[in-house]
This record gives structure tokens, C-alpha cells and sequence, in this order.
């Protein structure tokens, strides 16, 4: 697959995830009852969790491209590369059954939270600023990672 199909297939994948958490904080901001559905919930979270993370891994890339450091660029794209996992599982448990999202969710949300918090840590090494994006995808994750226990 070539870097443009790459691209466009993320950017794709980016806009779902902004549309959902756009849907997510109007029904919030709204006045509107958020969804009494654990699953619909933790699946509001899982996308946040996700926007932040590509929000993140953007941010991280940005800063290893103007400083010419491909070291910075690997451990930015390994990082993401660890989280989008992670929350891809977490999200096809989340579509598989309640039982299999009661199980698989919270462990895959923190060791999403573990990629994240890694995006973090590189981009404050670097000396840049870390999106709001990936800071508040970190502060819903515990609302799920909490119920890890493995």
C-alpha cells in the first residue's frame, strides 16, 4: 500500500473518530441525557481515547519531522502503532457481545492508555505541546481501564 492510500485511509479513519466524539460531547453539552447503554458509553470513550491518540501521534511525527530525528519518528509510530491495536480490540470486543466487552475492554483500554502515555512522554521530551486531544482521551480512559484486572 502506498503512503497516499495510507494517508487517505487515516484520514478516514480520523474523521469517524471526530464525528464521534463531536455526537458524544453535543449529546453532553446539549442537555440532552447521555446514553444509558454501558456499551454505547464505553464506545464514546474508546473513540475519544482513539482521536486523541491519532491527534497525538500526528503532533509527535510533526515535531520528529522538524527536528530530522527518525529515531523520534519510529518511537512516535510505534507508540501510535501500540494504541491503534489496542483500541481496535477493544472496540471489535465492544461490538462482539456484552460479555466479551465486560472482559476484553478494560485491559485493551490500558494498554491503549500505556501506548498513549508514551505519545505523551516523547512529545514533552521534545519540547512540544501536547495536544488537549490526547490529554482528555487520557483522562476518560480510567472510566473503562479501572476495570482491568489482569
Amino acid at each position: 500500500m502506498n503512503a497516499r492510500a495510507i494517508e487517505h485511509a487515516l484520514t478516514g479513519i480520523c474523521i469517524l473518530i471526530l464525528l464521534g466524539a463531536f455526537a458524544y460531547i453535543v449529546a453532553s453539552i446539549g442537555g440532552c441525557k447521555p446514553a444509558e447503554n454501558p456499551r454505547a458509553h464505553a464506545r464514546a470513550v474508546v473513540l475519544t481515547i482513539a482521536e486523541g491518540v491519532a491527534v497525538g501521534d500526528k503532533a509527535c511525527a510533526s515535531i520528529a519531522r522538524a527536528k530530522k530525528d527518525a529515531g523520534l519518528a519510529r518511537e512516535c509510530a510505534f507508540a501510535h502503532d501500540e494504541a491503534r491495536e489496542a483500541l481496535i480490540t477493544a472496540e471489535e470486543a465492544l461490538d462482539a457481545s456484552e460479555a466479551a466487552a465486560a472482559e476484553k475492554v478494560p485491559c485493551a483500554v490500558a494498554a491503549a492508555v500505556v501506548s498513549a502515555s508514551r505519545l505523551v512522554g516523547l512529545i514533552e521530551r521534545a519540547g512540544g505541546r501536547v495536544p488537549p486531544a490526547l490529554t482528555d482521551g487520557l483522562q476518560l480512559a480510567p472510566m473503562l481501564a479501572g476495570g482491568c484486572s489482569a
